[in-house]
């Protein structure tokens, strides 16, 4: 095997290089040294044309394998190119599911910041009202407090606190009469609506 491995070596700086130096420059000539060092190799391979001949063949079968190698190069920089452009388009289209789950949590936020704002009129609550008016007593746009409610219609009504608990609501009540709001009372309400006292306690 080393024989064959120097033979190889030597095939290659014998045959290829010549054929090289011949094709690009055919008016080469040697100096006088390199033609008595190649006369010398020349002498060698005369001797032993077994020798000689596995060289040839072995650089013809390099040669030969030179090409499918190449061939299989361009085969592989194919597939990596192709693999590189899915790459590229799985990016992208993980870019864009990326901008799609941003702007659905966005959009889920928004509900639930809604949902949250209407849960004061989901279910049943208990107010205490503390009075209601033909003329406007506070302007609704300067109430900034879920405690105080002022709710518009025929009448405008001043309610106060907000309560699950019928007990809790009526806590509030004898608090506020205790103050001097003797007209205080419970009012109760289902999903926003109003319904009477009996019917909030049932539920």
């Amino acid at each position: 095997m080393k024989k064959y491995v120097s033979l190889l070596v030597f095939g290659l700086f014998f045959f290829a290089p010549g054929q090289i130096v011949t094709a690009q420059n055919p008016n080469t000539e040697l100096s006088k040294e390199e033609a008595k060092k190649w006369k010398k190799i020349a002498k060698q391979y005369a001797k032993s044309p077994v020798t000689l001949k596995l060289l040839t063949e072995e650089h013809t079968y390099l040669k030969k394998n030179s090409v499918e190698w190449q061939s299989e190069i361009n085969r592989l920089k194919e597939m990596l190119a192709s693999k590189n452009e899915t790459s590229s388009s799985q990016l992208s289209a993980m870019d864009q599911l990326r901008r799609e789950l941003s702007s659905t949590q966005a959009a889920l936020q928004q509900l639930q910041l809604a949902a949250a704002q209407n849960m004061e009129d989901v279910g049943i609550w208990f107010r205490v009202q503390i009075g209601a008016y033909e003329h406007e007593q506070i302007d609704p746009a300067q109430v900034n407090t879920d405690k105080l409610r002022v709710e518009a219609g025929a009448l405008q009504r001043i309610v106060l606190g907000q309560y699950r608990n019928y007990e809790e609501a009526k806590q509030l009540r004898d608090t506020l009469r205790k103050l001097g709001l003797k007209d205080a009372w419970i009012v109760s309400y289902k999903d926003g609506n109003r319904i009477s006292i009996e019917e909030a306690i049932r539920n």
